[in-house]
């Protein structure tokens, strides 16, 4: 007996391809599953690394961040090396883009290593004055760093030396974030085995983006500080301590105020005095703004109300528009608030002084002034 059995050819046409895709599919989904394993030797070996270098840093030691930059750097290179094997994986649908993720995390990451290394070289020469460990001399004729001071000396001096070092670590940031940009955290799974995919990589963007802005806003700010440190020529500030505990705009009652030179770094105190005796010094009769007749029940306005406006620069103005025709002060190169606050910080840092006549000063609260 004969059994006939027919095959109807369109569907074939249709099962074969589909069957054909589901075979390359699943070929690739496992090849793929066992590449990414084996990917993940090197990527636990650049968390303990990353882990290491972050500690040398913190422990401000950088004979250990070096070695452990410069390990990392190695690292990522193995991994970018082993990872060009799968490049080819990039061309197809659905599985191309986590493959292109990766190879943007692996630029990523070489941009970063590449700006730790060149920070860590621009500073080396001077670390015993930031505070850090090295196994580098300290240039001929610089000085060992003793003192707050001795730092700030530095930087007066030699700031203007790393700055062009620091462009370049700027540029390796931007271009780290740009790699970055291009992963999105959206097709990512929230956790694998238990482990956070999506919050890491939504965190590793922000941390990096961040920083790279940090240091952009930070780059005008340390062009200008030899000059502002008294580089190569002295500055004279005015000094306004404003009490919080009083409301002002600008954050506080101006309630005294001093006079500093600094010369290359030096910070040298030229006298200090009471608001009230330069408003003692002020013949000007100026109408006072309406929330100074209000609420003070002033009729012409103080130099020590003149801050009225939370825009410092706009309340600074107005105040030296009145002071600087008040005659025998010196005309500043700059004036500089501070609350209570920052005393209390700066003594964190440096520990107690002695005052002489009223005793020693430290960051604790006093409770005979409670």
């Amino acid at each position: 007996m004969k059994i006939n059995i027919k095959f109807n050819k369109k569907l074939l046409y249709i099962l074969f391809p589909i069957l054909f895709i589901l075979i390359l599919f699943g070929g690739l989904a496992t090849y793929g599953y066992f590449t990414a394993k084996s990917f993940t030797p090197n990527i636990e070996a650049l968390q303990v690394t990353g882990a290491k270098l972050s500690a040398a840093f913190q422990a401000q030691d950088l004979v250990v961040a070096k070695s452990e930059a410069q390990a990392l750097s190695l690292q990522v290179g193995e991994l970018d090396t082993k990872y060009q094997k799968v490049g080819w994986i990039g061309s197809f649908p659905f599985l191309g883009v986590y493959q292109k993720d990766g190879q943007h995390g692996i630029n990523a990451g070489k941009f970063l290593t590449k700006s730790i290394e060149t920070l860590i070289a621009s500073v080396e020469p001077y670390a015993d004055l930031l505070g850090f460990k090295t196994g580098v001399a300290t240039p001929s004729g610089t000085p060992k760093a003793q003192s707050i001071e001795d730092r700030i000396v530095f930087m007066a001096q030699t700031l203007d030396k790393i700055s062009p070092d620091l462009e370049k670590v700027e540029a390796d940031m931007t271009a780290a974030q740009k790699e970055l940009d291009q992963i999105n955290p959206a097709r990512y799974p929230e956790t694998i085995s238990g482990k956070n995919i999506r919050s890491k990589i939504v965190e590793v963007k922000s941390t990096v983006a961040e920083s790279a802005q940090l240091l952009s806003q930070a780059k005008p700010l340390i062009k200008l500080l030899p000059d502002l440190l008294g580089n190569p020529n002295p500055k004279t500030y005015m000094v306004l301590f404003q009490n919080d505990a009083e409301l002002r705009p600008t954050g506080g009652f101006m309630t005294a105020y001093a006079f500093l030179r600094v010369t290359k770094g030096k910070i040298e105190p030229l006298s200090s005095f009471d608001i009230y005796d330069l408003d003692a010094r002020f013949n000007k009769k100026v109408p006072a703004p309406e929330p100074i007749k209000k609420y003070l029940n002033e009729t012409y306005l103080n130099l020590r109300n003149s801050n009225m406006s939370p825009d410092y620069k706009v309340s600074m103005d107005l105040f030296y528009q009145y002071y600087r025709d008040i005659p025998g002060f010196p005309k500043p190169d700059g004036i500089i608030a501070i609350d209570t606050k920052f005393p209390v910080e700066i003594l964190k840092v440096i520990g107690p002084i002695g005052v002489g006549g009223w005793g020693n000063f430290g960051p604790q609260n006093d409770p005979a002034c409670d």
